[in-house]
């Protein structure tokens, strides 16, 4: 069937421009690598535009022009062109890869750095161009050698006070090295401790200290000290002690060089053992007396002590001692002429009773300032410091219990 030729639904499976259009889409979609894909695309949708038309009656004009749409379009489209890139290492393929024409391949991942035995080599690039492929290519890897660059790794043998020591090394290239390491003079591996050894008078000990077994010499300690001062422990006591002295008592060196040493004996001498006191002056209640007693270890060592003096009676109680007649420490003052005496024992008071007759608030007898409105109605006392009535009056309560507290003992 020619283009411009009506054609209806069961004329299409026929039409030579709908065959090779469905066949090229269909090989399209088996292997989409084949072809352009913006171009297989436009054919399908041509496809889909041209079955949707045929589903319309009486459509035949739109049919015809999609057909001669669809006939230019196959005719458009070819398969596309492929070439391989090869990339070698050493004469190694590590991948091949297909391109497709004016495309580029991709270089595969290689290793840096490779080892080579004494030394490595370094990757530098491809030789051979990968880019813009128009024909099949090889490219191959390009090294420099270098030089290993070791790093230092685990220690395989610790170097001692007289062994040299390994250590393990490694190159970033995977190559792998044994260091030597020099004897370490600071590591001694076979010691023991040696104790401390004491010094004498005649002969230097040693501190404690760490003997190596393989360089045959000390590491640590064993520090000489100095001769040791004589040492005296076992002393003997001289029978010597007096009761007012300590004796003496004597060691011999103990280190056995024959030098002694004499000293006091503490807490050695017998003490007095006294006979009974003897009174020598009997106690007065104005004198006090005395008594000694000797030593009966040694009649020369006498203790003599003072008897207190005898406390002063007053029976009839008139306020003088009835042996010595002195006043009693604790009689009641008086002072009737208001000279500011006891008319008893003759010390300064102030038992008179002041009197303010002309009102100037001083005494008329002995001359102090007076305040009447805090005055002890029994021995006519006036506090004179006072500001507050409250705590004026308080004192003067309490001054009163005083006189009466004294009383009490008079009466009992």
């Amino acid at each position: 069937m020619e283009p411009g030729t009506d054609i209806d639904k069961k004329d299409i499976n026929t039409n030579a421009t709908y065959i090779a259009a469905t066949a090229l889409s269909q090989d399209a979609a088996a292997d989409p690598s084949k072809y352009d894909a913006d171009d297989i695309t436009a054919l399908n949708a041509k496809l889909d535009e041209l079955n949707a038309a045929l589903a319309i009656e009486d459509n035949e004009a739109a049919v015809t022009a999609l057909l001669d749409a669809l006939t230019a379009l196959v005719g458009s489209i070819s398969e596309l062109e492929y070439f391989t890139v090869t990339f070698q290492v050493d004469g190694e393929t590590v991948k091949e890869e297909t391109v497709l024409s004016g495309g580029s391949a991709s270089a595969p991942t290689v290793d840096a750095l490779v080892n080579n035995g004494e030394n490595h080599k370094v990757f530098s690039g491809w030789t051979g161009d990968y880019t813009n492929v128009t024909a099949d290519v090889t490219v191959t890897a390009r090294y420099t050698t270098e030089a290993h660059s070791w790093i230092d790794g685990d220690v395989t043998k610790t170097p001692t006070c007289t062994e040299a020591g390994t250590q393990a090394q490694s190159c970033v290239c995977g190559a792998t090295n044994v260091k030597t390491l020099p004897v370490d003079p600071n590591n001694h591996v076979n010691t023991q401790e040696i104790a401390e050894t004491a010094s004498t008078c005649q002969a230097n000990g040693y501190t404690a200290g760490v003997y190596c077994n393989d360089c045959e010499q000390y590491v640590s300690g064993h520090v000489q000290k100095p001769l040791a001062a004589h040492s005296f422990t076992t002393y003997t006591y001289n029978n010597n002690a007096t009761c007012t002295a300590d004796g003496t008592e004597t060691a011999t060196c103990d280190y056995g060089c024959g030098t002694t040493d004499t000293r006091t004996k503490a807490d050695s001498k017998l003490g007095h053992d006294w006979g009974e006191w003897v009174i020598t002056k009997n106690a007065t209640c104005t004198e006090a007396g005395s008594k000694t007693r000797t030593c009966k270890n040694d009649s020369t060592h006498v203790e003599t002590q003072a008897i207190a003096k005898l406390a002063h009676t007053d029976a009839n109680s008139d306020t003088l001692c009835d042996v010595c007649g002195q006043p009693m420490a604790n009689h009641q003052h008086t002072d009737v002429n208001g000279d500011g005496k006891c008319d008893t024992c003759g010390r300064d008071t102030d038992a008179h009773r002041h009197t303010d007759a002309n009102g100037d608030n001083v005494c008329d007898n002995c001359g102090k300032t007076i305040n009447t409105s805090f005055r002890c109605s029994m021995c006519d006392y006036n506090d004179q410091h006072r500001n507050t009535p409250v705590f004026g009056w308080f004192v003067i309560i309490i001054h009163f219990f005083v006189h009466l507290f004294a009383q009490m003992k008079a009466w009992v």
